[in-house]
């Protein structure tokens, strides 16, 4: 009943990101914050200057400049791409270790009771103490919402100062 609860938890988280990499880190089209001309001018503007020089509508509003670095931010990507890390550890985090294969081969035959031996096999695996595969999972999926809100931090101070500057800006003006 536990697992379950994790499980859930993990499909909402990938289902978050999943919307969050749609909406921020897809073609300017499927950017849900820019309308229609704001992203052609934007494909127009990087198909023709490729050095990386971008120009900016004089009607750009806010949102199109808070796509614009959320697109274009590696700080954000990278936090991003920590978190989803995170969660796919989660998947295999309680399983049990691999069982080990052993093979030797004897140069000299041992003798022994049953009679002389020229190789042997051997298979292990361990079994961790009660209770230590669901910690280890426990603390795996701390650690994805630990970068989870990382990510979410690393978001909300790239807004706050896009839309500091911003407005700013419109102040100035």
């Amino acid at each position: 009943m536990v697992e379950f609860g994790y499980i859930k938890q993990i499909g909402q988280m990938l289902t978050v990101a999943t919307v969050l990499l749609l909406t921020t880190f897809s073609n300017m089209k499927a950017n849900t914050l820019l309308n229609a001309d704001q992203s052609e001018f934007l494909e127009k503007q990087f198909e023709a200057a490729p050095d990386g020089t971008l120009s900016i509508p004089n009607d750009a509003d806010v949102d199109f400049y808070l796509a614009l670095a959320m697109s274009n931010n590696p700080a954000l990507k990278s936090a991003f791409y920590r978190w989803y890390a995170a969660i796919e550890k989660s998947g295999y985090a309680g399983a049990l270790p691999d069982p080990m294969f052993s093979f030797a081969y004897f140069i000299e035959n041992v003798e022994t009771r049953v009679g002389p031996q020229e190789q042997k096999f051997g298979l292990r695996q361990a079994f961790p103490w009660f209770g230590t595969l669901g910690a280890k999972k426990d603390i795996v999926i701390e650690t994805a919402n630990a970068e989870y809100r990382k990510f979410e931090a690393v978001r909300l101070r790239i807004s706050y100062q896009v839309k500091a500057a911003y407005y700013d800006y419109y102040y100035i003006g």
